[in-house]
């Protein structure tokens, strides 16, 4: 046998393994998904009319890191309490807050230094400054969500909606939900870097923002 033929033989036995050893980590990684769904919980809160307060949004666990997310926090009734402020842990490399019309707001991050490592617990996502609005109870709940793991991948999460009495409001009470990223829509790299979909998003918001500045 030749040598040239020989290196060949050697070369393509060596694409296959590596097609394989792909193959089995995305089913390995996809099964660690499954089985270990990480919570988003917002932590209930009792506040008096007029009075400030905080909501801590935390992610119970993340087994294979976390290269960013994309979700938006909804006050269930906005006449009740409403959000003032944002803040996230200086660990993130770009955050970016936008208030929407309905007084929901969508916030965004990114891990940019890998400080969110595979197996953390109890990963601070957004710290939210809320204000009672009048008396009542308002549900806090995650919606529209997108997380991706350190590889890119999407990752399933449920949800334990937090709420806020303001007042004389009835008893807080935290509800559990159970199903998943259903418009998960990142799309998943093998590079190890943040996922495309949920970086390429704030990347575009801060670009549009800094056009913006020049401009003026």
């Amino acid at each position: 046998m030749s040598k040239s033929k020989f290196n060949g033989i050697l070369s393509s036995v060596g694409i296959v393994t590596i097609v394989l050893g792909i193959a089995v980590g995305g089913v390995t990684g996809t099964n660690a998904h499954e089985q270990r769904s990480p919570q988003v919980t917002a932590n209930a809160t009792q506040l008096d009319t007029g009075e400030s307060g905080t909501v801590q949004i935390n992610a119970s666990q993340i087994p294979n890191g976390l290269s960013g997310f994309d979700f938006i926090v909804k006050l269930e009734k906005s006449d009740v309490a409403t959000i003032t402020q944002s803040n996230f842990s200086s660990s993130y490399g770009l955050t970016n807050t936008t208030e929407l019309n309905n007084g929901s707001i969508q916030v965004q991050a990114v891990d940019l230094n890998k400080n969110f490592q595979p197996g953390d617990k109890d990963v601070p996502l957004v710290t939210l400054t809320v204000k009672g609005e009048q008396d009542g109870q308002t549900e806090i709940d995650v919606v529209d969500r997108n997380f991706d793991a350190e590889d890119g991948s999407p990752i399933n999460v449920t949800v334990a909606a937090g709420a806020i009495s303001v007042g004389d409001g009835a008893k807080t009470t935290t509800t559990t939900r159970t199903k998943s990223n259903e418009a998960s829509t990142t799309t998943s790299s093998d590079n190890g870097q943040p996922g495309f979909g949920v970086v390429m998003g704030v990347i575009a918001i801060f670009s549009v923002a800094f056009l913006s500045f020049l401009r003026d």
